[in-house]
């Protein structure tokens, strides 16, 4: 059996540990170097903005939601997500549960709304949607 002490010292140990230790350090940091960063951020940054609000952020902060939830549009709460956003927003989520539920009564307006077209109204509709079809096909 070797015996590790008749080979290293105690210091070249402990330098042999630390320098490990920094190598697998060094590994996760930068495997998790974004995540690492942002948690550091949001620490860094919720600390100053304590300092500025001075134990009043709460309100402020409610204060400037109920301003931007004042000036919102029905794009902004509906608008349906984009490169931007990550996921649907809670607005886009429930107006097409709403549609989807919706669906046999929008379909049977639609299906009455064509009903009561005339001859000539149907006519005229078709002709325009050919037309369209022609000058857009025409313009590539």
């Amino acid at each position: 059996m070797i015996d590790l002490d008749d080979y290293v010292s105690e210091d070249e140990k402990k330098a042999i540990a630390v320098e490990e230790f920094r190598r697998v350090a060094a590994q996760t940091c930068s495997a998790d170097f974004e995540r690492i960063l942002r948690n550091a951020a949001h620490e860094i940054v919720e600390k100053q903005v304590d300092a500025v609000f001075d134990g009043g952020m709460a309100d402020t902060v409610k204060a400037k939601a109920v301003d931007v939830i004042e000036n919102l549009t029905s794009y902004t709460v509906f608008g349906r997500p984009n490169a931007w956003d990550r996921e649907a927003s809670k607005g886009w989520t429930h107006l097409q549960a709403a549609i989807d539920g919706a669906k046999p009564l929008i379909e049977e307006r639609v299906v009455a709304a064509v009903a009561a077209l005339t001859d000539d109204e149907m006519r005229e509709l078709i002709g325009d949607r050919i037309a369209d079809a022609v000058i857009a096909k025409l313009a590539k």
